[in-house]
């Protein structure tokens, strides 16, 4: 795909579902993909959802009619709407805890948003309107959830710093910001086995009760040497001088 009409380069794109650990990633190459209200619907669409789960994803997506498209199928979300969105509002409703450790909840209301040719959403939304203590910004957030508190929903928003916390991990740590290959099932390979790796450590990093990334990954480097070391001295008998027979290909 292309970032604009004079540019010569082609770039591609990857988005992930990321559940503690990634739940689901796919590559996009064709041009449509450039715009997030596509890709990222896609991904969602392709995940494996229960009814438990909250789908939580960024400003990236805001087409109107997948907002609806979500509660049609019983998708719970929770995202952040753009300060400039038209809406109107239905009802004011309740707000038991107007504070979180940073924002000030100011009005929880259900509302139709209107999308560029002014048509109304036809599903229950809410729009929590919150402003930062320190700075005063003003943050929009948006759920089709009738259950959870505005507290909650502003909280649960603030969870999905996880995935940057993550893109972060997987291009400094396991060097995915470099690719090997201009192939696109090459790099889909590469991404599959970033992945993979980046699953292991975070599992080991979890059991062990680690914090970050650099130093479980270098004290679980170190234990898989140990353990690989241990399995070659115990499949050569205790005689280094087997090692060469063992890897020699049959």
């Amino acid at each position: 795909m292309k970032l604009n009409k004079k540019g010569d380069k082609k770039y591609i794109k990857f988005s992930m579902a990321f559940s503690n650990v990634p739940i689901h990633s796919k590559i996009f190459t064709e041009q449509q993909f450039l715009s997030e209200d596509f890709a990222l619907r896609e991904l969602i669409n392709e995940c494996p959802l229960s009814a438990n789960n909250i789908l939580v994803f960024d400003r990236g997506l805001q087409a109107r009619s997948t907002f609806d498209e979500f509660s049609n199928k019983e998708l719970v979300f929770v995202t952040r709407l753009n300060n400039y969105a038209r809406f109107e509002t239905i009802k004011k409703l309740d707000i038991l805890e107007n504070q979180t450790e940073r924002l000030i909840i100011e009005q929880d209301l259900q509302v139709r948003l209107f999308d560029k040719r002014s048509k109304r959403t036809e599903k229950f939304l809410r729009l929590i309107i919150a402003k930062e203590k320190e700075t005063e910004e003003v943050f929009y957030f948006l759920s089709n959830s009738k259950e959870l508190s505005s507290k909650e929903i502003a909280d649960i928003y603030k969870q999905r710093w996880e995935i940057e916390v993550f893109f972060k991990f997987i291009k400094q740590n396991l060097n995915f910001s470099h690719l090997i290959t201009r192939n696109t099932n090459g790099i889909r390979v590469v991404m599959y086995m970033t992945l993979i790796t980046a699953i292991l450590l975070t599992v080991y990093k979890k059991l062990n009760e680690l914090k970050g990334y650099k130093i479980p990954k270098l004290k679980f480097a170190n234990e898989l040497e140990v353990l690989i070391i241990k399995d070659i001295v115990e499949k050569c008998g205790g005689n280094p001088n087997q090692v060469d027979d063992i890897l020699k290909p049959k």
